[in-house]
């Protein structure tokens, strides 16, 4: 099942990471994470820095977290932005995505 929402991120941000936090307690799944671009006028996204993939989420009754580095400046005058999560089952009671944080640094805030 594909998860897919806005990422409302400053433009010129320099993105480090993005944390999801899964919580999976239903065997073994497939599953990946990423921040993806799309241009404004664009249908298809691309996957911005590296996407996290493991073939084997192992089942736990806790929280776990998935990040993804990034490492990348962000446009927003041509692009947007958004956090993509992925699982080899549908999310139900065992599968759940709880959230994901964006980590970013400004290098030139204007006022």
């Amino acid at each position: 099942m594909d998860l897919i929402a806005p990422a409302n991120i400053p433009n010129g941000a320099f993105v480090t990471t993005v944390d999801f936090y899964l919580y999976q307690n239903a065997g073994s799944i497939g599953a990946c994470v990423s921040l993806k671009s799309r241009a404004n006028t664009g249908l298809s996204a691309v996957v911005v820095g590296a996407q996290w993939t493991n073939a084997a989420v192992t089942s736990m009754a806790s929280v776990q977290t998935a990040t993804a580095n990034i490492n990348s400046y962000i446009n927003t005058v041509n692009n947007e932005y958004l956090v993509y999560a992925a699982t080899s089952t549908s999310m139900g009671a065992s599968t759940r995505i709880y959230g994901a944080r964006v980590t970013y640094t400004m290098t030139n805030v204007g006022h």
